[in-house]
This record gives structure tokens, C-alpha cells and sequence, in this order.
């Protein structure tokens, strides 16, 4: 990186490259797999198994992180948040994501496939507009 960026001319060098850019890459590259630090060995908790006072006494007071698995599992919205259901009503409107402008169609199809380091999101504060339904 450092040829490329001391060797070009100056016009196509970016006026605000800073190095944790440039950093970033590198240490997703050559940091230990989450699996193998230690990292990444969440406990796990069914929601229907774990009481408030469980979760307060176990969870929330140690300070130890839990994925609740199902907590959503009956929301009322589950059958017009699917997937499927989203790309079909959805699918051809645009959203802004990390920049770039997608239909919903290509982003879901991206999310399915994707292995960026850093993946794009959508965050797009003008879903509501798109979508007003």
C-alpha cells in the first residue's frame, strides 16, 4: 500500500487517507479467528426458559453477554418482516446502503453471499419514505 500511495501522483493520492483505513484490513487479516481467542463463546439461553430473575441474576448484574434465542418468535410481525415477504413487496425499491444505492432484492441477495470484511448494512434513514406501506 505504501508504493502505491508514496509512488502516486499527487492528484490521485485522497486528501484524508488516514492509516486506521489503511489498518483496518490489516488487522482483520492477522487477528486470531474469534473462535480460538476466547471471543465469540456467547452463552446461549432459550427465551422460554429464561425467567427475568434469572436473566437480572445471571446475565445483567455479572455483566456477562447472552444471545435470547426466540424472544421474537411469536411477534406479530413475523409474517410481514420474512424475507421472502419483504422481497416481494420490497424487492425492486431502492435503499441507500453503505453508500451505495440497492434494490432490496440486490442487498438481500448480497447479505446471502457475502464474505466482505466489512460487510455493508442498511441503514438507510429514508426507509420510511421508500417504504411507507
Amino acid at each position: 500500500w505504501k508504493q502505491s500511495v508514496v509512488g502516486a501522483p499527487r492528484a490521485n493520492v485522497a486528501k484524508r487517507l488516514f492509516s486506521d483505513a489503511l489498518y483496518h484490513s490489516h488487522r482483520l487479516v492477522h487477528a486470531a479467528p474469534l473462535s480460538s481467542s476466547g471471543l465469540g463463546s456467547c452463552a446461549r439461553r432459550p427465551a422460554a426458559e429464561l425467567s427475568v430473575d434469572a436473566f437480572v441474576e445471571d446475565f445483567e448484574r455479572a455483566g456477562v453477554p447472552v444471545v435470547i434465542e426466540g424472544a421474537a418468535a411469536d411477534a406479530a410481525a413475523q409474517d410481514i418482516w420474512d424475507r421472502d415477504v419483504l422481497q416481494d413487496r420490497l424487492g425492486a425499491r431502492v435503499f441507500h446502503v453503505g453508500g451505495y444505492a440497492f434494490g432490496l432484492a440486490q442487498f438481500l441477495q448480497y447479505a446471502e453471499n457475502n464474505a466482505d470484511d466489512t460487510p455493508l448494512y442498511l441503514f438507510d434513514k429514508r426507509f420510511a419514505e421508500a417504504a411507507p406501506e
